[in-house]
């Protein structure tokens, strides 16, 4: 998520969807909700942020270096 928004200029983060999208996760109902989230609900918000479109360089590069060079068991 960092790498998909860090090209963006100061312009985004002060832009009236931000304040909107900030405004409406502030509202106490929808705060509890995120308050609330287990880590099964986590990994299912991580993996929508993953399906999004980006371009695939240099950020799928770290993902694939886990998943190839250092993989969860040693040899």
């Amino acid at each position: 998520m960092i790498g998909m928004t860090s090209g963006h200029t100061n312009k985004l983060w002060r832009s009236e969807i931000l304040e909107g999208l900030s405004r409406v996760t502030k509202t106490p109902l929808i705060h509890e909700k995120f308050a609330t989230m287990d880590g099964e609900a986590a990994i299912a918000g991580i993996e929508v942020l993953l399906n999004l479109h980006h371009a695939p360089h240099p950020w799928d590069d770290p993902w694939r270096s886990i998943v190839v060079e250092h993989p969860m068991r040693d040899a």
